[in-house]
């Protein structure tokens, strides 16, 4: 007891009090709080992500939405037809094709021997170069001739049509007009 008192003669009272003030506001700032985000705040956040999962779709889904979008808008001007809904499938996937020059060459030489052997040398070389064009910045790109999307793979209509096989044969024909799908490649019911 004697130390515990000698020790507190030679600090202060002032000064310990001070420590356990400071080590008091440590202890309160290093426990987590929890903020509580306002509604609009929460609107931000879930229109920021809604962003962002736009952004990060590819352009193959980017084309088959827009495929299933412009066929339900055909479908429903078909007379009696009502509330389409369209799903398409695809393979494969996007491309392109990029415009190269080609060098080939080929040689064929044959040699006989005073034996009467004979021997054929072949040789084929194929060199293949990209052609590039630069835009108004001077970046190059590859020239490109023509950009393949995936193959159309399947079908599926669902509307009201009242259960009309007339209705039902129509949208199967437009199908087959516009994809070239042979018809165990499209389902519709209507």
């Amino acid at each position: 007891m004697k130390d515990y008192k000698e020790l507190l003669g030679k600090i202060g009272k002032d000064k310990l009090l001070l420590m356990a003030a400071a080590g008091i506001v440590l202890i309160v700032c290093s426990v987590p709080t929890e903020k509580k985000s306002s509604d609009s705040e929460q609107k931000g956040i879930q229109q920021e992500t809604l962003q962002i999962s736009t952004e990060e779709k590819s352009n193959i889904s980017l084309y088959v939405e827009n495929l299933e979008e412009r066929l339900a808008d055909i479908i429903g001007e078909i007379e009696g037809v009502k509330n389409v809904h369209v799903m398409i499938t695809v393979k494969g996937s996007e491309g392109k094709e990029i415009l190269k020059d080609e060098n080939i060459s080929s040689d064929n030489t044959k040699e006989s021997d005073g034996a009467g052997g004979e021997r054929s040398i072949s040789s084929y070389n194929k060199d293949e170069n990209t052609i590039y064009y630069k835009d108004s910045s001077g970046a190059q790109y590859p020239y490109v001739l023509s950009e393949i999307m995936p193959e159309i793979e399947g079908v599926a209509v669902v509307a009201d049509g009242g259960n009309s096989p007339v209705i039902k044969e129509k949208i199967i024909n437009l199908i087959k007009a516009l994809f070239g799908l042979e018809i165990n490649k499209i389902m519709v019911t209507v």
